[in-house]
């Protein structure tokens, strides 16, 4: 629909196919099918959830909580959770954390 019947001619198709001619004649109602259904498949991705696991522990859930993490929580719940992490790496991943968390940036 963007680029018109050239797209066709482009990729070597002589005649323009039926059902683009009906998308062209019918514009107004191919956007509002396009809109619908973008919509029906929003609402049905749409849960809510937000959840933060650490290996396949539950560490944050918006279901629960009823609201997003800040980094603080976020950071908060490494730190409370670091020994548990410890081993990925060698261990450099949760020093380097750990440094990160003992600053009052967050």
């Amino acid at each position: 629909m963007l680029l018109g019947d050239k797209v066709f001619s482009f990729f070597g198709v002589t005649q323009i196919p039926p059902w683009f001619q009906t998308i062209t004649d019918n514009k107004l109602m191919t956007f509002a099918a396009v809109w619908v259904a973008n919509n029906l498949a929003a609402q049905t991705v749409a849960t809510g959830a937000f959840e933060i696991y650490l290996d396949d522990t539950l560490v944050f859930s918006k279901l629960n909580t009823g609201r997003l993490p800040t980094a603080s929580d976020i950071l908060n719940t490494f730190k409370d959770n670091l020994s548990h992490v410890g081993g990925v790496a060698g261990g450099a991943a949760p020093r380097r954390l750990a440094s990160v968390m003992d600053t009052d940036e967050f």
